[in-house]
């Protein structure tokens, strides 16, 4: 820009000298301060937008300067003060640039972007140079006396570097919230190119286009177009809508059907679906209004809740799928839980398809936004729309009209669509049969069969010693499989060196000689 001198492209480019990080944040903040100044501010916001452009830029000297200063290196305060003023000025310039008052809302809004991007860029200098650490007190969800947490510094892709720099292989990101992997670009800026204009909205009576659009993509991959989508923030919690939309169309009499070793989440009605008896321990009180059976014993027109592919179990059998299709014809209605088998993690888009099972709800959750935002869905068929007419839904969520969640969500689902599902799981595939161990792989995900039960704690050890993050059952005493689920996106080498380690791992627990 002609009226903002500063250092050259060349500059930028030169790696190891000035101007640095620091230094190139601050001109961006002061770009972002120049883009609000042209949206057009009375003469009191432009004379503060044109005081922080000088700020700016010379608290970007100050670093570069203190950073070259042998006398000011060994002095550790520059390492934090400098970034974080430069943070703080970027802040006050989001501050100004308010759509509201200027003549050009656009330019006020990218302005606003790129000051928000900005301090967040200078945060993360700051934390760098100078980390804070505080006692621990967050408890991890499975929470008892002793329970040993392995506290994370930062990860990408399919790697993870814990606080005392060793580098793990995170082996269930594609089967828990990260499909894409660590730090992928599509949700955020699927996300801040929403929350730019509008984060958030009242749940029950207010909408925007990106829930229309996320809605018409889910819809297309779940094939039930004519249908709608309900959204919440986890998938125990989309379970509970989809038990209580189910409920609404039914008989008061009416069963409930779920199959026997399946998942469906935490919370009180997900945990009375749910098989695991450790889930339901602190509701034994209350009576369990679910029947667990295979669905050929399903009778009535009742509401049945199956996953179509359990993890470590296998896909439905055809009986069963034959025996729901029955059950939808009597009247009853099937809702496809595809929390965790869904949208790439077995097949893509979902398991169910893959199968034939039929549905009249699918239930999708976890790794809609790549863990960015909490975010989960239940998809309904036009059937059920018509069921629901007359009842309606006077219940809401604090991620129903969460917009910034649904741009994470919308771009998350459009990088997921561009991958090679079909070459990734292959690749899983030859790995897992190359291991020599008994292997089960649906898709993408894969669960390598132990000879014998092993103790939780044991594999725990032996797969933290060889750097290998894989997702063991919290509910469970002995561990009889590996689930087996990189990112989507990991590339050849990643799963090159996750063939190694799981090798050493089984060495240890003496399931390979």
């Amino acid at each position: 820009m002609k009226n903002l001198p500063g250092f050259t492209l060349t500059d930028l480019a030169t790696p190891g000298r000035p101007p640095g990080a620091v230094r190139g944040v601050s001109e961006v903040g002061a770009i972002a301060a120049a883009i609000s100044r042209s949206a057009g501010f009375e003469t009191t916001t432009d004379d503060a937008l044109m005081s922080l452009i000088g700020s700016l830029r010379l608290a970007g000297i100050a670093d570069e300067e203190a950073y070259w200063d042998q006398t000011r290196r060994p002095e550790g305060a520059w390492r934090r003060e400098t970034p974080m003023s430069v943070a703080a000025a970027c802040r006050e310039v989001a501050c100004q640039s308010i759509e509201k008052l200027s003549g050009n809302a656009i330019d006020a809004r990218v302005g606003k972007l790129l000051a928000v991007a900005a301090e967040a860029a200078s945060v993360i200098i700051a934390e760098s140079n100078d980390p804070e650490m505080d006692t621990a007190c967050s408890l991890p969800a499975a929470w008892q006396t002793g329970t040993s947490v392995l506290s994370i510094r930062s990860a990408e892709g399919a790697w993870v570097e814990a606080m005392n720099g060793v580098f793990h292989i995170d082996a269930s990101s594609g089967l828990w919230n990260v499909p894409l992997g660590h730090r992928h670009p599509a949700p955020l800026s699927g996300f801040l190119a929403q929350v730019a204009s509008t984060a958030c909205l009242n749940p029950f009576t207010q909408s925007a286009p990106v829930l229309h659009r996320l809605a018409n993509r889910v819809l297309k991959l779940c094939d039930l177009g004519g249908g709608g989508v309900f959204l919440c923030s986890s998938g125990s919690e989309a379970i509970e809508t989809a038990l209580r939309l189910g409920l609404a169309t039914l008989a008061p009499d009416a069963e409930i059907w779920a199959q026997p070793g399946a998942f469906h989440g935490a919370t009180m009605g997900a945990s009375m679906l749910t098989a695991y008896p450790t889930l339901w321990r602190e509701f034994e009180r209350l009576p369990r209004l679910v029947r667990h059976a295979s669905p050929s014993e399903w009778s009535g027109a009742g509401l049945g809740f199956v996953e179509p592919i359990r993890v470590g179990a296998g896909a439905l059998r055809t009986s069963e799928i034959e025996s729901l299709h029955a059950f939808r014809r009597r009247g009853g209605i099937v809702v496809a839980d595809e929390v965790a088998c869904g949208l790439g993690r077995t097949f893509w888009p979902l398991a169910a398809r893959h199968i034939d099972v039929p549905y009249d709800m699918v239930v999708l959750g976890k790794g809609l936004a790549n863990g960015l935002v909490p975010v989960s869905c239940v998809v309904l068929s036009e059937r059920m729309l018509e069921r629901l007419a007359t009842k309606g839904t006077d219940f809401g969520h604090t991620h129903s009209n969460h917009l910034g969640a649904a741009g994470a969500a919308e771009a998350t689902l459009e990088a997921l669509s561009r991958l090679d599902h079909d070459g990734f799981a292959l690749q899983l595939q030859e790995m897992m049969s190359d291991l020599s161990a008994e292997a089960i792989t649906e898709g993408s995900l894969g669960a390598l069969r132990l000879s014998h039960s092993q103790p939780r704690s044991k594999v725990e050890h032996a797969c933290l010693d060889e750097g290998l993050l894989i997702h063991l059952p919290t509910v469970v005493a002995a561990v009889d499989n590996l689930i087996v689920a990189p990112p989507l996106t990991s590339d050849v080498d990643t799963i090159h060196e996750l063939s190694k380690r799981l090798r050493r791992v089984l060495h240890r627990l003496e399931v390979l000689s």
